[in-house]
């Protein structure tokens, strides 16, 4: 049986859009940075997983929700994937523009 994200812990580490002007740092103690556009830490809370689902609260009260899918957040009508250290960002961004729309591609077809 395939283990949820949860078990695994693979949400830990940062998220970026394929367009890179969405960035979510998932840290260990539940607790995430979050910017989009220009702002490097536009905004900060906790979070929650359960299973393959994420709740965040951010510290002004707002909250929000995702889910994990096939190694890709969904949040908030933006996919978001997962950046490995080490790895070029160019490259790295071409590489999920190419996955995103493969990925769309498979559920259009």
């Amino acid at each position: 049986m395939k283990k949820t994200i949860e078990e695994t812990k693979e949400y830990l580490g940062i998220w970026i859009s394929a367009d890179g002007q969405n960035r979510h740092e998932l840290l260990p103690n539940m607790r995430y940075r979050g910017a989009g556009g220009a702002l490097k830490d536009g905004y900060q809370g906790s979070y929650n997983v359960v299973g393959d689902h994420i709740d965040y609260e951010d510290d002004s009260g707002f909250s929000a929700e995702g889910d994990f899918r096939d190694g890709i957040l969904f949040h908030g009508g933006t996919a978001l994937f997962k950046k490995f250290s080490g790895v070029n960002n160019r490259e790295w961004e071409l590489s999920m523009r190419n996955r995103f729309r493969t990925i769309l591609n498979q559920i259009y077809e």
